[in-house]
């Protein structure tokens, strides 16, 4: 996952505070994990918390019919690392646009943060049911780095967009829709790997004119990246 344009780590207000802790095998069922995952959320994950829960009774902006309210998960390490499997499934089970806190300790004393989090909207085609972007991730921070406030917004829908543009690798563009950035990542990604894969078909190719020609598509496609990554006029929406 591609790591956050800057660290960034949020002081949640105590009267969001929920700090319940949820079992497991709450979410086997509702998420329908098979056997190969349960053993990742016995084997990667020590304590999954109910942190926080950003709501209007909670944080005092209205609610919008996209987002009513958003939940905030700490997930405890056993160790360095958690499968993207096992945050999808927790994901799956909560209805709501969720953020996730991971918590991990390197050595004695070496305490880390960090937080991921997937474009979560209800379907279009079935109002019960909801999509998930790939998840946008800010990269380990020290635990001991200071925290910021909420960022301001006038509903909890805005709220939202706001905590995920802090967590986008790109920066977004003056007017652009969480929608229309989270689509311009995915090209990004997509043409990362294209790019990789052309280097390496240019790196072995034998043939002077097939090599001409790849390196010509390459050229394009950094032209195309350029463009999706511009930043004159960017700011967050």
């Amino acid at each position: 996952m591609t790591q956050a344009l800057s660290s960034c780590s949020w002081q949640f207000p105590p009267q969001t505070r929920f700090d319940k802790v949820i079992p497991k095998t709450k979410f086997y069922q509702q998420a329908a994990v098979n056997s190969a995952l349960q053993a990742r959320f016995v084997e990667e994950l020590e304590q999954i918390i109910w942190a926080c829960k950003l709501a209007p009774d909670t944080v005092n902006l209205p609610a919008t019919e996209a987002v009513t309210e958003i939940q905030v998960f700490t997930l405890k390490l056993k160790g360095e690392t958690l499968s993207e499997e096992v945050v999808a499934a927790i994901d799956k089970a909560i209805p709501f646009p969720i953020i996730f806190e991971l918590q991990r300790t390197l050595g004695e004393d070496r305490q880390q943060l960090r937080y991921l989090a997937a474009y979560k909207r209800k379907s279009a085609a079935d109002a019960a049911s909801w999509v998930r972007s790939e998840y946008l991730d800010s990269g380990w921070i020290p635990a001991t780095a200071p925290r910021s406030a909420l960022p301001a917004a006038i509903n909890i829908e805005r709220l939202y967009q706001a905590l995920l543009v802090s967590l986008l690798p790109i920066p977004a563009r003056t007017g652009e829709s969480m929608d229309e950035a989270i689509v311009r990542l995915g090209r990004l990604r997509k043409l990362d790997k294209q790019m990789a894969a052309l280097r390496k078909k240019i790196g072995t190719e034998k043939q002077f004119k097939r090599k001409v020609e790849l390196h010509r598509e390459l050229k394009a496609l950094q032209h195309e990246q350029s463009t999706l990554s511009q930043t004159e006029g960017a700011g967050a929406s």
